[in-house]
């Protein structure tokens, strides 16, 4: 036999063993695993969304306030000449 031909039969028995070996409840349980890691996650990325809301309020207001500011200077500066 060639010894390609057995690469690929011994490749092909390797993936039987891998697909008997997996039990329904073993998939079950690692499906479980992954929607809580998912969750996780998605509750991770959603707090992140609400800091990032947070900066740009504050983002927003400073910029409010440097006007206001500039305004104020711009009133004084007219006071003085």
């Amino acid at each position: 036999m060639k010894p390609e031909k057995r690469l690929e039969e011994k490749k092909a028995k390797d993936v039987i063993q891998v697909a008997e070996s997996l039990s329904t409840e073993g998939v079950s349980r690692e499906i479980s695993n992954l929607k809580i890691e998912i969750s996780k996650m998605l509750a991770q990325i959603s707090d992140h969304l609400e800091e990032v809301n947070k900066f740009k309020a504050i983002q927003n207001a400073i910029a409010l306030k440097e006007k206001e500011l500039e305004e104020l200077y711009e009133i004084e500066r007219s006071a003085l000449t």
